[in-house]
């Protein structure tokens, strides 16, 4: 058998959404086959399958990956003292007293 384990089983929440779909046969097939081979029902293994996925694109979403070359060029230009702009100096004065930090 193969190893799937389920990856929901450490989110302490009450199942309380309803999700439904229509799927075509051969998938449906083919979804049944896999839950089976690993041990798991049908629900449990889309939902699992569906819940892995969706944290992977999130985490690639905001995750940036640089080569070590790139990076030590981007932390010497982002630690690089900046040049102020004229524009922003004159919006950040207007703002002063409006906004602040709590």
């Amino acid at each position: 058998m193969l190893q799937y384990s389920d990856k929901t089983v450490d989110v302490a929440e009450k199942k309380s959404v309803r999700k439904e779909q229509r799927v075509k046969p051969s998938i449906s097939a083919a979804i049944g086959r896999a839950a089976a081979a690993v041990g798991m029902d049908e629900s449990a293994f889309i939902v699992s399958a569906a819940y892995e996925k969706a944290i992977a694109i999130e985490k690639a979403q905001f995750t940036s990956v640089l080569e070590q070359s790139y990076f030590d060029q981007f932390a010497k230009a982002i630690n690089a003292d900046g040049k102020p702009v004229k524009g922003l100096v004159n919006a950040a004065k207007r703002t002063r007293g409006i906004l602040r930090d709590e």
